[in-house]
């Protein structure tokens, strides 16, 4: 990540638009996973039909269990391209396809 940071001045990351915690879930191998408790209505995952109390357990072929993890899987994936976002949803396990795009800049403070 640092060549990135030199070589570009900033480091781009996926964004999904959502706002998540970490929940435990009822059933391994995750154990825990991130429930979505705000979805940016025009962002990725609302465009892909995420909801607010879907529960975040796998990205791609990676379980996330904490926010750490989903930031670090999204630091990789190159926004634009399909993402397999697997939630469970009334207690059923569902498959959505986001296509994440470019994390806006952080906003000046």
């Amino acid at each position: 990540m640092a060549a990135l940071l030199i070589k570009e001045g900033r480091i781009r990351r996926a964004y999904l638009g959502l706002v998540v915690q970490v929940r435990p879930i009822p059933w391994p191998p995750e154990a825990a996973g991130l429930e979505i408790v705000e979805v940016d209505r025009r962002g990725p995952a609302a465009r892909a039909g995420l909801q607010e109390g879907d529960i975040l357990v796998r990205v791609g072929d990676q379980p996330v269990r904490s926010l750490g993890e989903l930031h670090r899987f999204l630091a990789h994936w190159p926004p634009g391209q399909p993402l397999a976002v697997h939630v469970l949803r009334h207690n059923q396990l569902r498959v959505f396809t986001v296509i994440p795009q470019e994390a806006p800049p952080p906003r000046p403070e």
